[in-house]
């Protein structure tokens, strides 16, 4: 058999009075937080779409798009309108840069020297085994995803 359910006791309810909660007045000791040094610690107020940092000084600067050889880089769109045409890539990091004719771009100095709607075409200098200066030509192009293609 199951016991029966009994009636609960009423507890009876003791109070305190309560004690009033100190508050911090102007003689009373309080707490002093450190100095805050901005130093080495990015603007929250600036936009993330910044200028592109460079590093260096006068000619030798390295911009991002010159830490990576040019074959590093993914195609990912071309924007043309009626008087300029300008393209986007993708670094090895994922971060995306528009360029157009004439950025630098690649760890050896290569120009962006004509950009078409599947393409861009990059001129890269370079010395042959006898020591001449030459150029290459490096295309790089749109995944067929992009434009189309099945």
């Amino acid at each position: 058999m199951l016991p029966t359910p009994q009636a609960a006791k009423p507890v009876p309810l003791t109070t305190t009075p309560r004690q009033p909660i100190p508050f911090p007045t102007e003689k009373s000791e309080q707490t002093t937080l450190p100095p805050y040094d901005p130093t080495g610690k990015p603007d929250p107020f600036q936009p993330t779409t910044v200028a592109l940092e460079a590093k260096g000084k006068g000619k030798n600067k390295i911009l991002p798009l010159e830490r990576f050889e040019v074959t590093e880089f993914d195609l990912v769109g071309v924007i043309s309108g009626p008087e300029i045409k300008k393209a986007m890539v993708q670094d090895l990091t994922g971060k995306g840069f528009f360029i157009q004719v004439g950025t630098r771009i690649g760890k050896r100095k290569g120009k962006v020297i004509q950009i078409s709607d599947k393409e861009v075409i990059i001129e890269e200098p370079f010395k042959d085994f006898l020591g001449r200066k030459s150029f290459r030509k490096i295309t790089l192009k749109l995944p067929q995803s992009q434009y189309g293609a099945p």
